[in-house]
Protein backbone atom coordinates (compact mmCIF):
# COMPACT_ATOMS: atom_id res chain seq x y z
CA UNK A 1 0.00 0.00 0.00
CA UNK A 2 0.96 3.64 -0.83
CA UNK A 3 1.87 5.31 2.82
CA UNK A 4 1.11 8.95 0.78
CA UNK A 5 -2.33 7.76 -0.21
CA UNK A 6 -2.51 7.13 3.45
CA UNK A 7 -1.67 10.60 4.44
CA UNK A 8 -3.60 12.16 2.03
CA UNK A 9 -6.53 10.26 3.12
CA UNK A 10 -6.11 10.48 7.24
CA UNK A 11 -5.14 14.69 6.26
CA UNK A 12 -8.45 14.91 4.29
CA UNK A 13 -10.46 13.41 6.73
CA UNK A 14 -8.73 15.45 9.65
CA UNK A 15 -9.58 18.72 7.74
CA UNK A 16 -13.14 17.82 6.97
CA UNK A 17 -13.64 17.11 10.42
CA UNK A 18 -11.73 20.74 11.60
CA UNK A 19 -14.18 22.03 9.50
CA UNK A 20 -17.60 20.65 10.99
CA UNK A 21 -16.46 21.59 14.57
CA UNK A 22 -15.80 24.55 13.14
CA UNK A 23 -19.22 25.24 11.27
CA UNK A 24 -20.79 24.02 14.72
CA UNK A 25 -19.09 26.16 16.41
CA UNK A 26 -20.05 28.98 14.62
CA UNK A 27 -23.78 28.19 14.05
CA UNK A 28 -23.72 27.35 17.91
CA UNK A 29 -22.29 30.92 18.96
CA UNK A 30 -24.84 32.61 16.04
CA UNK A 31 -27.79 30.69 17.08
CA UNK A 32 -27.01 31.82 21.10
CA UNK A 33 -26.53 35.97 19.36
CA UNK A 34 -22.94 36.09 21.19
CA UNK A 35 -20.19 37.75 19.58
CA UNK A 36 -16.68 36.47 19.54
CA UNK A 37 -15.22 38.42 22.10
CA UNK A 38 -17.93 37.39 24.13
CA UNK A 39 -17.25 33.78 23.48
CA UNK A 40 -13.35 34.36 23.73
CA UNK A 41 -14.48 35.39 27.55
CA UNK A 42 -16.85 33.21 28.37
CA UNK A 43 -14.77 30.19 27.26
CA UNK A 44 -10.87 31.58 27.63
CA UNK A 45 -9.74 30.99 24.00
CA UNK A 46 -8.39 33.82 22.13
CA UNK A 47 -10.49 35.59 19.56
CA UNK A 48 -8.10 35.09 16.90
CA UNK A 49 -8.13 30.87 17.75
CA UNK A 50 -12.33 31.29 17.54
CA UNK A 51 -11.86 33.00 14.02
CA UNK A 52 -9.60 29.71 12.93
CA UNK A 53 -11.64 26.89 14.86
CA UNK A 54 -14.59 28.29 12.65
CA UNK A 55 -12.49 28.39 9.43
CA UNK A 56 -11.56 25.14 10.09
CA UNK A 57 -7.90 25.86 10.59
CA UNK A 58 -7.43 25.58 13.99
CA UNK A 59 -6.89 22.16 15.36
CA UNK A 60 -8.53 22.66 19.29
CA UNK A 61 -7.37 20.50 22.18
CA UNK A 62 -10.19 18.62 23.78
CA UNK A 63 -10.15 20.69 26.93
CA UNK A 64 -10.25 23.84 25.28
CA UNK A 65 -13.04 22.93 23.02
CA UNK A 66 -14.98 21.66 26.31
CA UNK A 67 -14.58 25.20 27.63
CA UNK A 68 -16.04 26.34 24.02
CA UNK A 69 -19.08 23.75 24.49
CA UNK A 70 -19.75 25.21 28.18
CA UNK A 71 -19.18 28.79 27.12
CA UNK A 72 -21.95 27.90 24.73
CA UNK A 73 -24.00 26.12 27.39
CA UNK A 74 -24.33 22.97 24.64
CA UNK A 75 -22.72 19.65 25.56
CA UNK A 76 -19.41 18.89 23.95
CA UNK A 77 -21.01 15.99 21.90
CA UNK A 78 -22.91 18.29 19.93
CA UNK A 79 -19.73 20.05 18.65
CA UNK A 80 -17.81 16.32 17.89
CA UNK A 81 -20.62 14.22 16.99
CA UNK A 82 -19.49 12.08 13.98
CA UNK A 83 -21.71 12.75 10.76
CA UNK A 84 -20.66 8.93 9.32
CA UNK A 85 -22.15 7.47 12.69
CA UNK A 86 -25.80 6.37 12.61
CA UNK A 87 -27.79 9.07 14.69
CA UNK A 88 -30.46 7.43 16.78
CA UNK A 89 -32.69 10.00 18.44
CA UNK A 90 -32.73 8.64 22.74
CA UNK A 91 -35.63 7.19 23.65
CA UNK A 92 -37.45 8.67 26.78
CA UNK A 93 -39.24 6.25 28.65
CA UNK A 94 -42.12 7.65 30.81
CA UNK A 95 -41.75 7.25 34.73
CA UNK A 96 -45.35 6.67 34.74
CA UNK A 97 -47.91 4.45 33.12
CA UNK A 98 -50.97 6.14 31.48
CA UNK A 99 -54.87 4.94 31.61
CA UNK A 100 -55.44 4.04 27.67
CA UNK A 101 -58.14 6.76 27.73
CA UNK A 102 -55.60 9.26 28.99
CA UNK A 103 -53.68 8.39 26.23
CA UNK A 104 -56.46 8.47 23.86
CA UNK A 105 -57.14 11.95 25.31
CA UNK A 106 -53.72 13.33 24.52
CA UNK A 107 -53.85 12.00 21.32
CA UNK A 108 -57.07 13.43 20.83
CA UNK A 109 -55.48 16.98 21.82
CA UNK A 110 -52.59 16.60 20.18
CA UNK A 111 -51.57 18.58 16.76
CA UNK A 112 -52.47 17.01 13.90
CA UNK A 113 -48.30 17.00 12.81
CA UNK A 114 -47.86 14.79 16.35
CA UNK A 115 -50.54 12.65 15.78
CA UNK A 116 -49.03 11.81 12.54
CA UNK A 117 -45.44 11.12 14.52
CA UNK A 118 -47.85 8.79 16.71
CA UNK A 119 -49.18 6.98 14.07
CA UNK A 120 -45.54 6.93 11.84
CA UNK A 121 -44.29 5.42 15.43
CA UNK A 122 -46.40 3.45 16.27
CA UNK A 123 -46.60 1.77 12.42
CA UNK A 124 -42.88 1.83 12.06
CA UNK A 125 -42.86 -0.62 15.32
CA UNK A 126 -44.96 -3.35 13.87
CA UNK A 127 -42.43 -4.07 11.04
CA UNK A 128 -40.83 -7.03 10.68
CA UNK A 129 -36.95 -7.09 12.54
CA UNK A 130 -34.63 -8.19 9.95
CA UNK A 131 -33.00 -11.43 10.70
Amino acid sequence: MDDNLFEVEETGLRDSFLASVGARVKFRRNKSRISRRVLSERSGVSERFLAQLEHGKGNISIVRLKAVADALDIPLCDLVRDERAPREDPVELPGWRAHPGAIADLYRHATARDQARVIELLVGSRRPVPA
